[in-house]
């Protein structure tokens, strides 16, 4: 397959671009790609990112803003949702609105983020990490605006471990995704860069430890879906 980008800096620009270009299709296409499964795994996530009553989360890389809606859904948190593209931004409001719900949406970069240090109790990203051009600057600013005592929890995509499914996944994730991607969004390629994503990223293994090289402890993960998706957590000390 070939490169998308071949520099973090290209990286940065291409995902910046991409995902302006896929807002409007992005819920239906991330529905039809996951067979459904994808609102079940951002609800739990969500369920270990609620803060203490009235407490603060953030949700980094919101995208539409379906993370910060759960979250915002269940209870009398303040919930924050930053995400680098207005267009998908602007989806998030909207649905915020529709569903009466008070959301603060933000435009901001992950590796700078526009807060002071130990705001939040809880940070939440739903499928962010592996799109950062650096994951241990993303970590550390991620560790910088939580509090001590609160906790950071990152639900990823990732390779599975089982020899079975690795074709079928292969398959599935390098040939029929970008099509399907093509027929929602009419963006084919956007979809091409799924796989690379996931390839080029970090084991879910390894993912914990560069959360306790940035300063986690208690870092743990849970795998679901035969090992494709994972809910690491880890608390600042």
């Amino acid at each position: 397959m070939p490169k998308l980008y071949s520099s973090p800096e290209e990286k940065a620009y291409y995902v910046h671009h991409m995902f302006a270009r896929i807002a409007n299709r992005y819920d239906l296409t991330n529905r039809v790609l996951s067979l459904g499964q994808d609102l079940g795994w951002r609800k739990r996530a969500a369920r270990l990112a609620l803060p203490p009553p009235q407490g603060r989360v953030l949700d980094l890389g919101t995208g539409t803003g379906e993370m910060a809606l759960l979250l915002a859904q269940e209870g009398s948190y303040r919930v924050t949702a930053l995400d680098f593209s207005p267009p998908m931004l602007e989806l998030g409001r909207q649905k915020a609105k529709a569903s009466g719900l008070s959301i603060d949406f933000l435009v901001g970069d992950a590796l700078s983020l526009p807060f002071p240090d130990h705001l939040f109790d809880r940070l939440i990203s739903a499928f962010v990490l592996r799109n950062l051009k650096s994951i241990p600057q993303g970590l550390a600013e991620i560790c910088r605006v939580v509090r001590p005592g609160g906790y950071v929890i990152s639900l990823e995509l990732f390779k599975p471990k089982g020899r079975a499914i690795r074709p079928l996944y292969a398959l599935y994730l390098n040939r029929l995704a970008p099509l399907l991607g093509q027929l929602i969004t009419g963006d084919g390629e956007a979809y091409r860069y799924l796989p690379l994503s996931i390839e080029g990223f970090l084991t879910p293994q390894k993912l914990a430890q560069a959360m306790e090289r940035a300063g986690l402890v208690e870092v743990e993960y849970f795998l679901s879906t035969w090992g494709i998706v994972a809910v690491h957590r880890g608390r600042k000390p």
